[in-house]
């Protein structure tokens, strides 16, 4: 299988357009296409970056022999600190949505992702969990919560950081968020850009 056979091999498996490779690596929708035609060959210059993109190695590009493209695992690059905190990105198909993304968005319109963690199964020490998307929980967190969107939980042993509401039966620490409160109790401070519904805080 030829270079070009498999830049478009590789590409399809990831669901991407030829305007989609054009576009990363910065060239013509023309140039690509003949590449995947064999017309042409790219520069010695775009491989590593063209094998980045499509999560193949620069090796299965150039060996002469056909292998299965297998569907890679990629993620946008995310500077994130090495803190031992739980982090869960949602995607749309193989792209990580951003933070960012979520900004503006009414809770309705982004997934829940249903999260259940095993109060028996929790980690000794806290356990910190930060979610670029919506959380529904069952059960108390040990630790503390950051969400994109809502957060729906029982109860967090710590604070809780949201960009929507936040509805929990009690919350330790304190309370940050853009959205309405809905708690029992909350032990340390609110802080909403909504409504506030608590028995105590």
């Amino acid at each position: 299988m030829k270079i070009g056979e498999k830049i478009r091999e590789a590409r399809k498996v990831q669901n991407l357009s030829q305007e989609d490779l054009a576009g990363e690596i910065g060239i013509s929708v023309q140039a690509v296409s003949k590449w995947e035609c064999g017309q042409s060959c790219p520069d010695i210059m775009h491989l590593p970056h063209i094998a980045d993109y499509l999560g193949v190695s620069l090796d299965d590009l150039l060996r002469q022999e056909t292998s299965e493209f297998v569907r890679p695992q990629r993620l946008e690059k995310i500077e994130l600190p090495d803190d031992g905190k739980v982090r869960i990105f949602q995607c749309i198909g193989n792209r990580v949505i951003t933070q960012n993304e979520l900004e503006g968005k009414s809770p309705k319109d982004i997934p829940v992702i249903p999260l259940a963690i095993e109060t028996n199964q929790m980690p000794k020490g806290n356990l910190c969990i930060e979610i670029w998307g919506s959380a529904q929980i069952e059960g108390y967190i040990k630790g503390d919560v950051s969400a994109g969107t809502s957060v729906t939980c029982e109860g967090v042993q710590g604070d809780v950081n949201a960009g929507g509401s936040v509805t929990c039966v009690n919350v330790t620490g304190d309370v940050n968020t853009r959205g309405s409160v809905t708690c029992a109790n909350v032990i340390g401070d609110v802080n909403a850009g909504g409504s506030v519904t608590c028995a105590g805080v």
